[in-house]
This record gives C-alpha cells, sequence and structure tokens, in this order.
C-alpha cells in the first residue's frame, strides 16, 4: 500500500492569484514563503494589495469570509480591526492611521513652580487635620514633581 502525501508548492505571498491558493494556504495544503511587515503601517498597505488584488468588493460572501480569515492570519491584526481596515478599503478611505498629536487644548504637561507651592500649601494644610498618625503621601509627590 503507498501512502500519497500532500503535495506542498512554494509560493511567495505575491504569486498567489487565486481562491484556490488562499484555501489551499488557509488550509496547510500549500507553503508559503512569506516576510512579515515590520510595522502597522507596511501591514495596512499589504491588506489595501491584496483587497485590491482579489477585488473584495465583487467577491461572494463565502469567499470574503475565506479573504478576510487569511488577513488575519498573515496580516497580524485582530478580527476586529481586520473588519474595520476592509471597512475603510470599502468606503475609499486611507487604511494606515497618521500618527496623533496632542489636541491644542490639552493639559500641561508640567506644573509650573507656583502651581507646586500651591500644591504644597495645600498638603501642609490638610495634614494637620487628619491628625498626626496620618503619612502623607503628597509632599513627596510634590517633591517628585519639582524635578
Amino acid at each position: 500500500m503507498v501512502d500519497h502525501l500532500p503535495m506542498v508548492i512554494h509560493l511567495s505571498e505575491t504569486q498567489i492569484r487565486t481562491l484556490e491558493q488562499v484555501r489551499a494556504v488557509h488550509d496547510g495544503t500549500q507553503a508559503l514563503e512569506f516576510s512579515a511587515a515590520a510595522d502597522a503601517h507596511a501591514r495596512c498597505e499589504w491588506i489595501a494589495s491584496v483587497l485590491n488584488r482579489f477585488r473584495y468588493g465583487q467577491l461572494r460572501r463565502v469567499d470574503r469570509g475565506l479573504l478576510l480569515r487569511y488577513l488575519r492570519r498573515f496580516g497580524g491584526f485582530s478580527r476586529a480591526h481586520v473588519t474595520r481596515l476592509v471597512l475603510r478599503w470599502l468606503d475609499g478611505s486611507n487604511l494606515t492611521i497618521p500618527k496623533r498629536k496632542a489636541p491644542p487644548n490639552a493639559f500641561a504637561r508640567r506644573y509650573t513652580e507656583a502651581e507646586l507651592d500651591t500644591l504644597a500649601e495645600i498638603e501642609h494644610g490638610v495634614r494637620p487635620a487628619l491628625g498626626a498618625g496620618h503619612c502623607s503621601c503628597t509632599a513627596t509627590h510634590v517633591s517628585d514633581l519639582r524635578r
């Protein structure tokens, strides 16, 4: 009796052009040479290229599910994140998320000397009212903030 092993074909990711190849890679019957992207921006670009290559918007529901599982497996994003990226792609939006800057009305990052003095005064005014056994951590925090 001869036992036949499944044939393993090595492909680079860009050579995958059909849904049958995606299914074979997902099932593990086809080997895939794949180098993971270094950052999220490159992974988002890869997802957009795969969606374009397979014309995701024109696929049947079963095939869209297969492609989503493929993107999850090799993209390194969660199911919810892949879904959000695909929805953004369908809307024609950019998949990459720009780095967010602090809003113009953000809280101050450092205390001024006047603010530190006010904090110290409040701390000294509260401590006697609390009693001698109370351990005040505010004084150490105020001195840490002055550094």
